[in-house]
């Protein structure tokens, strides 16, 4: 028989092992060789053009995988930034991944990009039902302070009933979405609590303490942080529908500060409009809960929503400026929103006449380069007709593009509209090209 040393040896062995394959397989993320940029766009004069993704969710909330892979796929993407925004108050995985720490899924998503180029931005989303519904706090020092945490992790007296019955007309009480029963043993007895399961019910009970904290009070907190704060996947009923009490007072007190305009496969037209009305920051987010990739399938030039950020240079400082300096655009389904400010020069910086010839049939060749990873879908607008149907063409990704027009002026301007390029709800943006006729 083994003696104790000898065991205790074998154990220490076995434990120096596993702990050494641990370290090694959960070590920070390395580079990837199938990185492909989703966004590539052309500085802005002195800024560059950062694209981020303001809104993530892990299982420390109620995505399905590890943080880390955050950051990876954010390396993948080639995105510049990505915040990791886990619900504050909506936490269905209490029960399997307790955490008292509200930092920590920031924590891990940073540890693991340390090896990656990508900055990790600390977040959180605010979760009411109603009128407040759900807004992002991206820049916040400290998660734990703005959360009012239940510490309930057992089931509450009275909560505990004797019939199935009774245990779920109780959780029909409260929510019919929800109705449900599950049993429960105490002391060899089987009593019955309201809703499906006890993860249901755990993740409902943490909820309805949290939720009773005044939501207003905590983007205060967050804002007293530093946080920039802005309001996620607004729904409306109308076209038209105005800002609700809550946000306009939030945004008076300068306190909410953007908006998603697009957030996974949606476009808001109304909130787009609301944005430009009261100047609000433009988001684009991807709100990924799943695998990215099987959200977008890059094999059909899919991609995430991002908001492309105007910084004067590529820190975690530059972004929050510039956010906050309302200097954003919106890269959604190969399309770019923002306002004139940002993405005429944009636009500009992206397209430049290279050359000015000939045709053998004696008409001017406009050779056009676009400097960016995006393709623009044009219609001629006005100056002289060009060759193409209909005066509708693409200026392909990363390409000079032939351009022929008849014109009989030395010098002439061709003005187009960039079809997926959108300065408020179905506005183009236009980008005029002036040209002068090559001597023959």
């Amino acid at each position: 028989m083994l003696g104790l040393s000898r065991v205790a040896g074998v154990l220490i062995a076995l434990l120096i092992s596993i702990q050494s394959t641990q370290l090694l397989a959960h070590d920070s993320a390395r580079p990837r060789d199938d990185a492909q940029p989703i966004a590539d766009f052309p500085n802005v004069g002195n800024l560059r053009v950062l694209s981020v993704d303001l809104h993530t969710h892990s299982v420390f909330s109620d995505g399905h995988v590890w943080p880390s892979i955050r950051a990876e796929e954010a390396a993948r993407d080639v995105i510049d930034a990505v915040a990791i925004t886990e619900h504050l108050e909506w936490q269905p995985h209490i029960t399997d991944i307790p955490h008292e720490d509200r930092n920590r899924s920031y924590e891990e998503t940073l540890r693991s990009a340390k090896n990656l180029d990508v900055l990790v931005i600390p977040g959180v989303e605010i979760t009411r039902v109603g009128e407040p519904g759900h807004i992002n706090s991206v820049f916040i020092k400290d998660a734990n302070p703005l959360v009012q945490a239940s510490g309930i992790k057992d089931y509450m007296p009275g909560h505990l009933f004797s019939s199935q019955t009774e245990a779920e007309a109780a959780s029909r009480a409260q929510s019919e979405a929800f109705a449900g029963s599950h049993s429960v043993e105490r002391n060899s007895e089987i009593l019955w609590a309201p809703f499906a399961s006890r993860e249901l019910y755990m993740t409902l009970l943490n909820f309805s303490v949290a939720d009773q904290r005044d939501p207003r009070e905590v983007l205060n907190a967050a804002a007293a942080q530093g946080a920039f704060s802005f309001w996620n996947h607004p729904l409306f009923e109308q076209a038209n529908w105005k800002l609700p009490k809550f946000h306009t007072s939030a945004i008076k007190g300068g306190v909410l500060n953007g908006i998603e305009i697009a957030n996974g496969d949606h476009y808001y037209p109304n909130a787009h409009r609301l944005a430009l009305k009261h100047n609000l920051a433009l988001i684009g987010t991807s709100d990924v809960h799943q695998l990215i990739a099987w959200d977008y399938d890059r094999q059909k030039n899919q991609h995430r929503p991002v908001t492309l950020v105007l910084a004067a240079e590529r820190t975690s400082n530059a972004i929050k400026a510039a956010l906050f300096a309302r200097r954003t655009l919106v890269w959604w389904n190969r399309t770019l929103i923002g306002r004139k400010a940002e993405l005429q020069p944009l636009l500009e910086a992206m397209i430049t006449l290279d050359d000015v010839t000939f045709s053998s049939s004696g008409r001017t060749q406009l050779h056009l380069r676009n400097h960016s990873g995006a393709d623009l879908s044009v219609v001629q607008a006005k100056g002289p007709s060009t060759t193409r149907a209909a005066g509708v063409f693409v200026l392909h990704a990363n390409t000079v593009t032939q351009v022929d027009v008849a014109s009989d002026k030395p010098s002439d301007v061709i003005k187009l509209n960039v079809i997926n390029a959108l300065l408020a709800p179905g506005e183009p943006a236009t980008i005029e090209i002036e040209f002068t006729k090559p001597t023959k």
